[in-house]
């Protein structure tokens, strides 16, 4: 475990990122009012809480103790509520909210899979969760694309 220390750490802030990144796709597809993006968000909430039980249970595996949250993580996600709240209801900033939490977490993705201390399953593991994170950036921008061009178009109408 001693050598898998800074590796512990890392899986660790992931497991953390990606609660926080879960809460966030939760939080939104509260707030959603497409029936499409209310589905794609729920989707992504179930698939982050599929990561954070593979990564508990790595961290576990590993000799490790996986972390509940960090006192940042609360307060970020408290501030979150309040700006939510504050802030009018806009499905672009949402959908960038979450791609925002998704490319900080593929960052933590590439630095561990360029760990070669860590067993082959568990690069396994992190390759097919940072793929899908880069799938769901994709669809984010998709549903962005499209919000474009629907507000181009009602301009145009007008």
């Amino acid at each position: 475990m001693a050598k898998l220390k800074k590796e512990l750490a890392t899986l660790n802030l992931l497991l953390v990122s990606c609660k926080e990144a879960k809460n966030t796709y939760l939080q939104v597809a509260d707030e959603e009012r497409n029936l499409e993006l209310i589905r794609f968000f729920n989707t992504q909430t179930t698939l982050r809480n599929h990561f954070v039980n593979e990564l508990t249970a790595i961290i576990r595996n590993l000799g490790g103790k996986p972390r509940t949250q960090t006192i940042k993580s609360s307060m970020q996600r408290n501030i979150d509520g309040v700006v939510s709240s504050i802030i009018q209801f806009d499905s672009k900033k949402l959908l960038s909210r979450c791609m925002k939490k998704d490319e900080a977490c593929i960052k933590t993705y590439n630095e561990l899979i360029k760990t070669s201390q860590l067993p082959n399953e568990v690069i396994g593991v992190l390759f097919s969760q940072r793929n899908k994170l880069f799938n769901a950036i994709e669809v984010c921008n998709d549903f962005i694309d499209a919000k474009k061009t629907e507000s181009q178009m009602t301009v145009v109408s007008v």
